[in-house]
């Protein structure tokens, strides 16, 4: 084997080394938390349950709250069994306005079973005069116990924009 050949060689084989451990490396688009039909009933106890939101974050996984966190820590859902729609019962504080004229939350859930993910899809506005806000967005249920419910947008296995909530008593 001459001198010139031998860089290649060195070359080549590093090379098929590091693709061999790339292909180990794959990702598993399995979510962690898959859910079941009957972990539906945790949500609604197979008839109603009232959840209060006790935080919500920009950023879960650095526990940094969401600038409308004030607006939505007073406010209670109801999932119910019969529906996907969710009852959102609004607190007094507004997030665009202190004291908005109306509010309107429109909420509700659905349940994949191919894929065992639940989602909330979740949209809000307030109305002061001729102005109008809302905001919307879909999130992924993360975590459920019967006391307990995350839901989070999961980029790259970090939390962040996360809605938490404990059950009613």
């Amino acid at each position: 084997m001459n001198m010139k050949t031998q860089p290649n060689l060195i070359l080549c084989l590093s090379l098929v080394l590091v693709s061999c451990f790339l292909a180990s490396c794959s990702s598993d688009d399995t979510p962690v938390d898959q859910f079941t039909a009957q972990d539906l009933s945790l949500m609604h106890s197979d008839s109603e349950k009232t959840w209060r939101i006790t935080a919500f974050y920009t950023h879960y996984d650095q526990r940094t709250l969401h600038p409308f966190n004030d607006c939505y820590v007073d406010d209670q859902y109801t999932f119910k069994a019969d529906t996907e729609d969710v009852e959102a019962m609004l607190g007094q504080q507004g997030c665009y306005w202190d004291a908005p004229e109306q509010a309107v939350a429109t909420v509700s859930y659905s349940f994949n079973p191919d894929n065992g993910r639940i989602t909330l899809n979740h949209g809000r506005g307030e109305g002061q005069g001729d102005d109008f806000a809302s905001n919307f967005f879909f999130i992924q249920l993360q975590e459920l116990s019967d006391t307990r419910m995350l839901f989070a947008d999961d980029i790259d296995g970090r939390l962040v924009r996360a809605i938490e909530f404990e059950k009613v008593n």
